[in-house]
């Protein structure tokens, strides 16, 4: 998962634009037919608008310019994101980019032809990412809202789960409609939540366990079982039906504690290494000790160096949950309290609530044994914080 919050405003990482108001830029009301964008668009693609309108992704546009592209759109998390599009290159003399103007890098459109964000080559690669994830994240809204109240997509339902996944639906997500009403809908889900890697579809089946849907609890003690194997014996299904929410919550917690261990044994080491060094200094006390050294405790992978900046694991994407254990990195952060930190690392050790934690850290004010501490990404204004889930060796 990674924040950023460069000084110019409007420049924000995907994790956070949602939360802090992205502006999505340049929807236009006219009809296609009066619309010089859609009908080129109409013209010039055809094939893409319908490949587009029959898989309910979006599409981005990319300009060819001569020589090479701009610098934004050549990043890696960019080309990453690029997957969730139906892309496509236009000539620069072509009537696409044409009636898209001069200073569009790359523009995204639905399927309509409405332009719904614009970059110019000029634009930051947190320009880019922001304007980008604004438009997969509404594009993922509008789909599940085609699945609520057990109502199903028009066309086929395999192939929408299918764009939810390729929009980056998250497991949490997907877990309740394998309860859906159409069978189709459960079995398509069914394949798909299949091919998840274990971690991700337990934590979105423990959610559903905690639900107040009983079906939701159904589907969620079925993957719940097929992704944990741990000494835990649960309960039947009956007892996740007709038990108490207190008492399926007092389950369902020793239930995680277990699954903590055998999914996430790195995370759990290095835990359990912190707590250990409570008010203790490890190693020279540099902040990145505590976790170079709980990472050698674990097994785990050590970090990786990325200019000046630190790569702890596999980082966590905005769709994933959080855990106890996950690495924090933080470089030239500023949050609304008057706390800076130029580079920093520390260790999560509780999630509070979205984007609120306590951490164990050491290093903090010329103080060098391991204490808590507290984090509140929506407080931040500037810099970067990236989370990682660190790696067995």
């Amino acid at each position: 998962m990674f924040f950023h919050f460069p000084t110019l405003a409007g420049s924000c990482r995907c994790a956070i634009a949602a939360a802090f108001g992205l502006v999505i830029l340049g929807t236009r009301q006219l009809g296609a037919a009066d619309d010089p964008v859609a009908a080129a668009l109409t013209r010039e693609f055809a094939s893409t608008q319908k490949q587009a309108k029959q898989s309910g992704l979006p599409i981005m546009a990319v300009v060819a310019t001569p020589g090479q592209p701009p610098a934004a759109l050549t990043n890696a998390h960019i080309v990453a994101q690029s997957k969730a599009f139906v892309e496509i290159k236009l000539p620069p003399n072509g009537p696409l980019a044409k009636a898209l103007g001069a200073d569009t890098a790359a523009a995204f459109l639905n399927a309509d032809g409405e332009v719904l964000a614009r970059v110019s080559p000029q634009d930051s690669e947190d320009t880019v990412l922001g304007r980008m994830n604004g438009v997969i994240r509404d594009a993922r809204g509008r789909l599940l809202e085609k699945f609520a109240d057990g109502k199903a997509p028009a066309g086929n339902p395999t192939t929408a789960i299918a764009t939810l996944i390729r929009l980056g639906a998250s497991a949490e997500s997907l877990v309740p409609l394998a309860a859906h009403k159409s069978k189709t809908v459960q079995t398509a889900v069914g394949k798909s939540l299949g091919q998840l890697p274990p971690d991700s579809l337990a934590m979105a089946a423990f959610i559903a366990l905690a639900s107040p849907d009983e079906q939701h609890r159904t589907v969620g003690l079925r993957w719940a079982t097929a992704s944990i194997k741990s000494p835990f014996k649960p309960p039947t299904a009956k007892f996740w039906a007709e038990a108490t929410e207190e008492e399926r919550q007092t389950t369902l917690e020793q239930w995680r504690k277990e699954a903590f261990a055998v999914l996430w044994p790195v995370n759990k080491g290095l835990l359990d290494f912190a707590e250990a060094n409570l008010s203790k200094q490890v190693n020279n006390g540099e902040c990145a000790m505590l976790v170079t050294d709980g990472l050698k405790s674990a097994r785990g992978k050590p970090c990786v160096h990325v200019g000046t900046s630190y790569v702890w694991g596999r980082e966590v994407s905005p769709n994933d949950t959080v855990l106890p254990g996950d690495i924090v990195q933080l470089e030239e952060c500023d949050f609304k309290n008057g706390e800076r930190w130029p580079h920093h690392t520390r260790v999560i050790r509780k999630v509070l609530a979205p984007s609120r934690y306590e951490v164990l850290e050491q290093n903090v004010n010329g103080r060098r044994t391991v204490e808590p501490g507290q984090m509140d990404l929506s407080q931040l204004t500037k810099g970067q914080v990236a989370i990682y889930r660190p790696l067995p060796r």
